[in-house]
Parts: structure tokens; sequence; C-alpha cells
């Protein structure tokens, strides 16, 4: 049975040339003040390393900041990169933030495709998809509550382990970032809704959504889900103003993508990238763009 559309807001530490780090912070903290007094559903928020391309490398961490700021507000990430962490840290600090959190919480996961940020980690790409699948794994069970055991190349609980805060049946939403058929049926297979773009094709999120349903389906599994879609709006105060502002900031945008990752894909069958990956966030530095990025979640 669908249900209503609700609208999310991503934030990100971007803004006018020349602010420092901690100003873009607090502009963001800013929006998210704004965000709460208007009634969105919540605050979403990307992750990324050692450039100007959204430098927030521990959204977690912020959304923490934020939870106190804006009480109730829901919190999300677009995405968490889960090979760039200890599977035992990352659940740790999920379970923290859920804790300290009044509102839902929204865990998008992706496996990145930045090789910069693998590089400057020391972690090879290669080892990626291992990665995400042992941190979820790991995460998925440790969060259940109780004494955990886990036997893992990247994990190792030899002995019944409970992981703390406990939860104590406040659970948060987790999702895959979905960017082509393959990472749909992965994704479905870890059991996991998918995080997809509005900007591919509608005939190509369509059939990322169909695959992501049959193979869920296929695993005995239901198909009713959330399914969070980052959707690029740019704002102005007409609408022939914002089609100028798309298509003159919008080919830097992109630009800007092209140099930032890297795709194993080809065109039309894109990478499972993050979310946030065609998502700029209001008054981008890096594309010089006022705009907003909603996540609509809707069941079907």
């Amino acid at each position: 049975m669908a249900t209503a559309a609700r609208f999310a807001y991503q934030i990100g530490a971007v803004g006018e040339e020349g602010l420092t780090d901690r100003q873009l912070y607090r502009e963001a903290i800013g929006d998210a003040e704004l965000l709460h007094r208007l009634g969105y559903d919540a605050a979403w928020m990307v992750e990324h390393h050692f450039s100007d391309y959204y430098p927030q490398p521990n959204p977690l961490i912020f959304l923490s900041h934020i939870a106190a700021a804006c009480p109730g507000l829901g919190l999300g990430t677009s995405v968490m990169v889960l090979p760039w962490y200890d599977p035992v840290r990352f659940a740790e600090d999920v379970a923290m933030l859920q804790t300290l959190s009044d509102g839902e919480l929204h865990i998008g996961m992706g496996r990145g495709t930045a090789k910069s940020e693998y590089d400057a980690f020391g972690i090879g790409m290669e080892t990626a998809r291992d990665r995400f699948r042992e941190t979820w794994e790991f995460t998925r069970k440790a969060l259940q509550g109780g004494p955990v055991t886990h036997a893992g190349h990247y994990a190792n609980w030899s002995a019944p382990t409970v992981l703390r805060p406990a939860l104590q049946g406040r659970m948060p939403s987790f999702y895959g970032a979905i960017g082509s058929l393959e990472s749909a049926a992965i994704m479905a297979d870890l059991g996991l809704p998918p995080l997809c773009l509005s900007s591919y094709p509608d005939k190509l999120l369509r059939r990322i959504l169909e695959t992501w349903k049959e193979r869920t389906a296929a695993a005995g599994r239901p198909t009713e889900a959330a399914f969070p879609i980052s959707i690029k709006c740019f704002v102005a105060e007409t609408d022939a103003a914002a089609q100028a502002q798309a298509l003159e900031y919008l080919p830097k945008c992109f630009a800007l993508q092209v140099e930032h990752y890297q795709s194993d894909h080809a065109p039309g069958a894109i990478s499972q990238a993050t979310s946030s990956s065609t998502a700029c966030s209001p008054t981008c530095g890096n594309c010089r763009t006022p705009q907003t990025s909603a996540a609509i979640s809707r069941r079907t």
C-alpha cells in the first residue's frame, strides 16, 4: 500500500568561496535548524575526505550535533562509505547516534568510487565489495542485541560479546546505494532497500527498482520498503531563472564529479556510487549553485 512522500534535505559543508571549514559547518547547522522550523522530515549528509568536495569526513559526528541542535529532526547519511570503516566501530557509532537522537535515523551506505580517497586511506578498491558486505553483516547482527560472535576477515569476535549501547527497540533504517542493475541485485541479496538518484534516466531507474524487487521477492522477503530518492532541485524566483542556473552550473558540477569519481562500469550502467554524487547542497562552493537536494521516501 502506497503512503505519502516524505521530504528531507541534504545539508553540507559548502558555501561562498573563502569561508573556513568552521564557518561552513556553522552554516550547515543553520540550514538544519531552518529545515526543522519549516517542517522537513530529516537532514541528510554525505561523506567525503581530503578535498573541497564536501569536506565532512564523519557524518555521524556531525549528525550527533544536529540531533542536539534540532531535537526530533530525522537524520540521514547518503552515504557512509562502509569499506573505510572498522566493522565494530561503525556498528558502535551508529548505535550511539541512534541512542542520542530523538528522531528517526536513516543510514544510507555505499562502497564509494573515489579512488583518491581509497588511496589516502591505504585501502585497495578491489576489496570494496567484501569490506562493504562484512561491515553491513556485522552491523546488522550486532545491533540486534545480545551476545554476538563473528568470524570474518575484517572483524573477529571469537568470544560472545554484547555491543553497547543497546538500542532497546529503536532501530535505524538502513539502505544501500544503487546505481546499476548489478548493485540492485547485490543490495537485494543483502536485504538492503535501495537508495537511488533521480538524475538517472527514468527507464534505468525503473529497471533498477524492478531488479531489486524481483531479487528480493525471489529470496522470499517482502518488497514493500521505504525508497529514498535523491532529487536535484534548483530554487529561483521563476522557472526560467532556475533553468538558467541549471544550464550554467550543472556542467561544472558534473565535470567535478568526473574528476572525483572512478566508475568501473560503462555509461548507462553506472557503478554503485554514493548517493551524493549528483546532489549538491545550498550555495554549493564547488558548483556555485543555490539549490536544494530533497530525499523522497515512499512505500510501494
